[in-house]
């Protein structure tokens, strides 16, 4: 007997259709935003649930502060920390996550291409967060998504 082989999909397919679900989707806090964007990231790559164990927690910017606070954490950065290994920037591959900072607000990006930063628009477009105001600074983290800490 043959066996057909099993072709997975590679981090750039995987990002592909994150991103384009994410595009495709309304925005809605707790639903469909960046965070979500790089917790399903992080499903898709590691085979986990997180998406699902956060799923309808906050429906609110003020909603999901305080669900994060709830959880420990005063920062994006610091709950990233608790699912993936912080890497340094040189080091992001397609697919990998990074916490930004965007007119005083953190968001999730996520590397799209091979240059992280400049990708970082397109990614958190995709998923709604609104950049008319550059970024005025980035987080010294970048998370890959297939490397738990």
């Amino acid at each position: 007997m043959t066996h057909a082989a099993l072709t997975l999909p590679s981090r750039a397919e995987i990002t592909t259709r994150i991103l384009t679900e994410a595009r495709r989707a309304p925005y809605a806090f707790g639903v469909n935003d960046c965070f979500f964007m790089g917790l399903r990231q992080i499903d898709a790559i590691q085979g986990t649930a997180h998406a699902e164990e956060h799923k309808s927690v906050y429906s609110t910017l003020s909603g999901a502060q305080r669900a994060l606070r709830r959880r420990g954490h005063k920062s994006l950065v610091t709950y990233y920390a608790t699912l993936l290994r912080p890497i340094g920037w040189g080091s992001a591959r397609i697919g990998d996550l990074a916490i930004v900072e965007i007119d005083g607000a953190e968001h999730v990006g996520m590397a799209s291409h091979t240059c992280l930063l400049c990708q970082l628009r397109v990614a958190l477009r995709a998923c709604g967060c609104r950049l008319e105001a550059p970024m005025s600074g980035l987080r010294e983290r970048a998370f890959p998504a297939d490397r738990s800490g």
